[in-house]
């Protein structure tokens, strides 16, 4: 019993002793703690390639880090990919229209971000993001882009129209209800009616 115990101790002595001897986590500055951020301003702020690695950081899209201690909401994870969107891109579909706040089937609630590309050939390509093309200067089929809150994202009732072929009769129709929200509004019926009919045409244009 005496042995064991001695060499349990020595052993506890040891892993500590090692425990004491790693160096220490360099804390992330201020203004990167509690946020998501580029790769490159975390170096500009003294960060190495090593700490940008540490099991503490998500890395949700390339060239970005965000805290572990950051959940990775709809909201953060489009903040973390607003970090590296180039001007001709924005938030479309079903992610648009969960930053309004319209009421979708559970089975939307999570998935890729929905990026789209305006007047732009590329397609948004990138882990965790569906890309689509869009155009703003076609008559039958242009979309809207506005800033909501911060963030490049298509207008209300063109997110509205997105989710046709996505949503059944019926929770189209609930999603429209919450354009009309009492409190704050996002549309009108009149400006509903625009977008669906210039959905129509350039769904006709497109056959």
């Amino acid at each position: 019993m005496g042995v064991h115990n001695v060499t349990r101790s020595r052993l506890r002595g040891v892993g500590r002793g090692r425990a004491e001897g790693m160096p220490a986590r360099i804390p992330l500055p201020v203004h990167l703690a509690s946020t998501s951020f580029r790769t490159s301003d975390a170096r500009r702020a003294g960060l190495g390639e090593g700490r940008l690695r540490g099991p503490d950081l998500q890395l949700p899209f390339h060239g970005v880090r965000t805290p572990a201690s950051v959940p990775l909401t709809l909201t953060e994870r489009c903040r973390a990919y607003q970090l590296r969107i180039p001007p001709a891109q924005v938030f479309s579909h079903v992610t648009a229209a969960l930053l309004y706040g319209l009421p979708l089937p559970a089975r939307l609630e999570s998935g890729p971000l929905d990026v789209a590309s305006i007047d732009a050939p590329a397609l948004p390509r990138s882990r965790g993001v569906r890309g689509h093309r869009l155009s703003s200067a076609s008559a039958s089929a242009s979309v809207e882009v506005v800033i909501w809150r911060g963030t490049p994202i298509v207008s209300p009732v063109d997110a509205w129209c997105q989710l046709a072929p996505l949503l059944s009769e019926r929770e189209l129709i609930v999603a429209g209800d919450g354009l009309l929200r009492r409190h704050h509004p996002l549309s009108d019926i009149e400006a509903m009616c625009v977008g669906c009919s210039a959905t129509d045409a350039g769904a006709a244009a497109g056959r």
